[in-house]
């Protein structure tokens, strides 16, 4: 990708350094210093789990977490968060006690870990608002470095799109069927060296066979391309975080990322198969089961095309 080499200080002051956002408490990193020994150190949020009923509803969503210090050559296990900081002058608030009582963050950081706390629970996460010191600026000068491990060396890198609508859900839940009804291919049960390695690959793929029909069948039965417009994956694709050059670095720079939008969530290797696809693949794997005529823009210049450029 063009750009990958665009160090994180090329972003615009007002989100990475943050020097346009009001200031969180006095000295809120006062029991979680990074020691100045150890310059590949970081901060992790642990995010709490919502709490649930007995029937698993979620009843609790109050944003809380931890905060622990881990070194980049321990190879630690984390996830890390991609985003856009969002309209500055709307906040909220994350508990990371005991260390830090209480942290301002943008109301857009805000809805996209909520999102990972719902879809995912309890897990370790870096957010550049959280885990960076915001108002320390040599603290953001050696950080800011390490960016480029961060987003390499985290195990998922949740991407978050924004909030969703009738339109963006309509759009992921369609992306999600048509992505993985195109995985098809036994590419890893071929590959398999093992005896051991074989047997597992091959089960894998045909259990995802049979979840496969089992989705073609939900197609005949509730076609999803009757409410679906070409403009609602355009709008999905076309989305701030689209936008802008570093949250593309972040992604390329991913082992596994993962779309979030509202409450929906894509795997990167289900829409990249849709967007390997070809016009006549398109038009089979959306229009196949339905007497509805989608079209997606594949013109130059389109949210579909800039995004097929990006990953490949």
């Amino acid at each position: 990708m063009s750009g990958l080499d665009t160090p994180w200080l090329a972003r615009p002051a007002a989100t990475l350094l943050n020097t346009s956002l009001r200031p969180s408490p006095p000295r809120p990193y006062y029991n979680v210093p990074l020691p100045p020994e150890a310059p590949r150190t970081i901060r992790l949020l642990d995010l709490e789990a919502p709490t649930r009923d007995p029937r698993g509803t979620i009843i609790d969503t109050v944003l809380a977490g931890r905060l622990r210090i881990a070194n980049l050559d321990d190879l630690p296990s984390f996830t890390a968060l991609s985003y856009v900081w969002g309209e500055s002058s709307l906040r909220r608030t994350i508990s990371c006690l005991p260390e830090v009582p209480t942290l301002e963050i943008t109301e857009n950081c805000h809805a996209a870990l909520t999102q990972v706390q719902r879809q995912f629970g309890a897990v370790s996460v870096w957010v550049d608002a959280i885990c960076i010191n915001q108002n320390n600026h040599g603290e953001k000068m050696t950080q800011i470095p390490l960016m480029q491990d961060i987003y390499t060396k985290a195990t998922t890198v949740f991407i978050w799109l924004g909030k969703g609508t009738e339109s963006s859900d309509r759009a992921m839940k369609y992306l999600g069927q048509c992505g993985t009804l195109s995985e098809r291919w036994p590419v890893s049960w071929l590959a398999a060296t093992t005896k051991e390695s074989w047997d597992m690959e091959r089960r894998t793929f045909w259990k995802e066979c049979y979840r496969d029909i089992f989705r073609r069948a939900i197609f005949l039965l509730k076609p999803l391309s009757k409410n679906l417009c070409p403009k609602d994956i355009d709008a999905l694709l076309n989305r701030e975080w689209a936008s802008r050059a570093w949250t593309f670095q972040e992604m390329v720079l991913a082992s596994h990322p993962v779309f979030l939008c509202g409450s929906h969530s894509l795997s990167w290797s289900c829409l990249l198969n849709v967007l390997s696809m070809t016009p006549r693949e398109i038009k089979s794997q959306f229009t196949g089961f339905t007497s509805s005529k989608l079209q997606i823009d594949r013109s130059p210049g389109s949210s579909f095309q800039r995004w097929q450029k990006m990953a490949y």
